[in-house]
């Protein structure tokens, strides 16, 4: 199998969880919004990557649901390990769609492709710089609401806190609500456990 063929079937792996984890969704509405968001993203949402940057995490097509994925699984093993009985819905919406700003506007993608000469030093992608300015965690609160994704205040507030992931305090951390801590405790591990070299937030690459 060339590599070609194997990125194409992890994408499409990927994808299919990806889609599946949203039809466990308890709320039939908002189900129903997840899977018109999905349908109506597709072609955009699982191939675009995740970061910039080879020394960054995700920056291969696929690499936002890739990464979207991992955050959700680290998610549920906090949430049992704290007991913490986070609602599935509000697991699910948060760790799936919490960076999917990252696809950038309606009409304009977040990522280009870069030259060769930037992509031989690790550089695959830049950010578009037609995109007007503003921060990935609104545009991801702006998606959700597109689609009429319904979120909980808890949810809507964990997404919201990304946008001051590196300048939290550990204290303010864990007084926060429990949802915004573990989704905040799993970007970080995401990011820890996939480079050892150099821990890159990925929400600001």
């Amino acid at each position: 199998m060339t590599s070609e063929a194997a990125t194409l079937n992890k994408i499409e792996s990927n994808w299919k969880l990806y889609v599946s984890l949203g039809e466990k969704i308890k709320d039939q509405d908002t189900r129903a919004a997840v899977a018109a968001l999905c349908d109506s993203l597709f072609d955009r949402l699982a191939t675009c990557p995740g970061s910039t940057r080879k020394d960054y995490i995700g920056s291969f097509p696929g690499g936002l649901v890739w990464y979207s994925l991992e955050v959700l699984k680290i998610m549920k093993e906090l949430n049992k390990l704290y007991d913490a009985n986070i609602p599935t819905d509000d697991l699910i919406i948060a760790g799936l769609f919490h960076n999917i700003g990252k696809i950038g506007s309606e009409n304009e993608a977040y990522y280009l492709k870069t030259d060769d000469w930037h992509e031989k030093r690790g550089m695959y992608y830049e950010i578009n710089p037609r995109l007007s300015s503003g921060q990935l965690t609104t545009r991801s609160l702006w998606w959700l609401n597109r689609f009429k994704v319904q979120l909980s205040e808890d949810a809507m507030n964990a997404i919201a806190s990304l946008q001051h992931i590196n300048q939290m305090h550990s204290s303010e951390l864990y007084n926060a609500p429990v949802l915004t801590m573990i989704l905040q405790q799993a970007v970080r591990a995401v990011c820890v456990m996939n480079n050892q070299d150099k821990v890159t937030s990925i929400l600001e690459t």
